[in-house]
């Protein structure tokens, strides 16, 4: 019987494991919420009544984590051919693990790299500031009132609508043109 090498089994285990996560959404998606507040961004699964998500790593910057789900399944499936590669043409086999990290670390490294420049670098931000939004117009689509918060739409051609809370020293009804004249707290301060 010829036995599979170790090495061959992960490479095989992370090589499967990365296609699907890249044909279910890559590198964006859903969340994942483990019943215990564990929640981060991937794509949704529903494994028969049971729904998880595939989470890419607890992350608050701009991007995608470096220790993400397709990053570290890459990082696995170089270990493994590259492991299996090494065991074939005979390498010492206490070697092999440290040659195929190194391998591995620098293709991860460079993948990684190469994902934040190409793909996230890219794409556009839509990330509103209240204060980029004075001067400018929108319409009351929750009525203000004097002392509490209605809503605002605000249509800029850079970010396209935005909702965002509004306060007033008057009354101002549905479907009503206001200016934004400040950011006051978390809501922005309006006038006819």
């Amino acid at each position: 019987m010829i036995g599979i090498s170790i090495y061959l089994l992960i490479a095989i285990i992370c090589a499967v494991l990365l296609i699907v996560t890249v044909a279910m959404g890559g590198f964006t998606g859903g969340d994942f919420d483990a019943g215990g507040g564990f929640d981060v961004e991937g794509p949704d699964l529903d494994l028969g009544g049971l729904e998880a998500d595939v989470g890419y790593g607890d992350f608050t910057g701009v991007g995608i984590s470096p220790l993400s789900l397709p990053i570290v399944l890459a990082f696995g499936t170089t270990f493994g051919g590259v492991g299996a590669v090494l065991e074939q043409v005979g390498v010492n086999m206490y070697a092999i693990p440290f040659i195929a990290m190194l391998v591995s670390v620098l293709t991860a490294g460079i993948m990684y790299v190469v994902v934040v420049k190409v793909f996230v670098g890219t794409q556009t931000s839509t990330v509103v500031h209240p204060r980029d939004l004075v001067g400018e117009q929108g319409i009351v689509s929750v009525a203000i009132k004097p002392g509490r918060t209605g809503q605002v739409v605000v249509v800029t051609t850079e970010r396209g609508r935005t909702l965002l809370p509004a306060i007033a020293e008057e009354a101002i009804p549905t479907d009503t043109t206001v200016t934004i004249e400040a950011v006051v707290g978390h809501s922005v301060r309006v006038k006819r």
